[in-house]
């Protein structure tokens, strides 16, 4: 987990989230010094943001009261947790869409690149066993994850689909099927 700064990452935000509306839901609590919102690509995925506020006493106030609850303003609970210093990615959860896994390459605008899968032996387990998402090879130097993202599958799966043949495996929290465009 990234150590306390004056620098948050807000999950699950509206989808069409603004530099107002962070302003006008916490902006009235705190001093903001500046944001960067990243608003969603696909329907019914959530948007986040980045937000510094003036001092770190402030940063702390907002993520130990609105983390996993609704803020003034907005409709549903929101996450939020210190951002990651250097852009360095770290395990934790989801960014946009969920998938803040620390295997991730982030492209420009913090988008997420393709999963650096380590290549793994005929006995190599896979996630939960092995300790994360990605394969797990033993010795591989990835920290573990609870976020998969997989793709290419046919057109008419769905998150029903997804869990009941990903539950066999272990636990499926939550879970987002986009279909392609």
């Amino acid at each position: 987990m990234a150590e306390p700064s004056d620098n948050i990452y807000i999950a699950d935000l509206p989808g069409d989230v603004s530099d107002a509306l962070i302003q006008a839901v916490f902006g009235t609590s705190c001093t903001i010094k500046s944001v960067k919102t990243m608003q969603s690509k696909f329907p019914g995925q959530k948007g986040a943001a980045l937000v510094r506020f003036a001092t770190v006493e402030e940063a702390t106030w907002v993520v130990q009261n609105f983390n996993g609850n609704v803020a003034p303003g907005l409709q549903e609970p929101i996450r939020v947790k210190y951002a990651n210093r250097g852009g360095a990615r770290q395990s934790g959860w989801g960014g946009p869409g969920g998938g803040d896994s620390g295997i991730w390459s982030a492209g420009a605008g913090g988008s997420y690149g393709k999963l650096d899968v380590p290549s793994l032996s005929f006995n190599t387990r896979s996630a939960p066993y092995s300790g994360g998402g990605g394969g797990g090879a033993p010795g591989g130097g990835q920290e573990s994850a609870d976020n998969v993202y997989i793709a290419d599958l046919p057109e008419n799966v769905d998150e029903n689909l997804v869990k009941t043949i990903f539950g066999a495996y272990g636990t499926v929290m939550s879970c987002k099927a986009m279909q392609s465009k």
